[in-house]
């Protein structure tokens, strides 16, 4: 669905202007954009989801497998490039919105005052989205553990105690 939107998007900024933008921007974010955001907030969970795990995953393999450990921050390395690949969503539904409030100022004063005010009304009312307010985020310790091994063959650890934000 995300991906849909953003198609949709971008082929409506670039590929209408006046009238027909106007009324294509204004449908479609009247439509859609309540599913899009949505999804794309379940998106954006899954992927931060799917980062703890693998964070987990690496914390455990410091502790028990130390093998594994660069694996696990090569498979890290290549979910931050995915989760970076992951424009905000807002960004489309804004553009979308700007779009609309260009075309309307394409259309000459008579389309525009006249025969379409109807949709000029309904673009200006259209404000951008703004991101909810996350207020449900706690501060849990979080231990990390270093490994390493000595110039006599020794393995030595350390525990390193820190802080970590996390939306409950």
């Amino acid at each position: 669905m995300v991906q849909r939107f953003e198609e949709l998007s971008r082929q409506i900024t670039t590929q209408t202007e006046g009238k027909e933008g106007a009324f294509s921007a204004s449908q479609v974010l009247g439509e859609e954009t309540t599913e899009f955001l949505l999804d794309a907030k379940i998106l954006t969970s899954a992927s931060k989801a799917s980062l703890l795990s693998s964070h987990a995953w690496l914390n455990h393999d410091l502790e028990r497998n130390p093998f594994n450990v660069s694996k696990r921050m090569q498979d890290i390395r290549m979910e931050m490039e995915d989760i970076v690949n992951i424009i905000s969503p807002l960004e489309y539904v804004n553009e979308l919105s700007d779009h609309a409030k260009i075309c309307v100022q394409e259309m000459n004063w008579f389309e525009r005052n006249i025969f379409s005010r109807s949709l000029r009304k309904s673009v200006e009312k259209m404000g951008k989205v703004e991101p909810p307010e996350n207020n449900n985020k706690k501060s849990l310790p979080a231990s990390s553990v270093l490994i390493w091994k000595t110039e006599k063959d020794k393995i030595e650890t350390k525990i390193i105690e820190s802080q970590m934000e996390v939306e409950v």
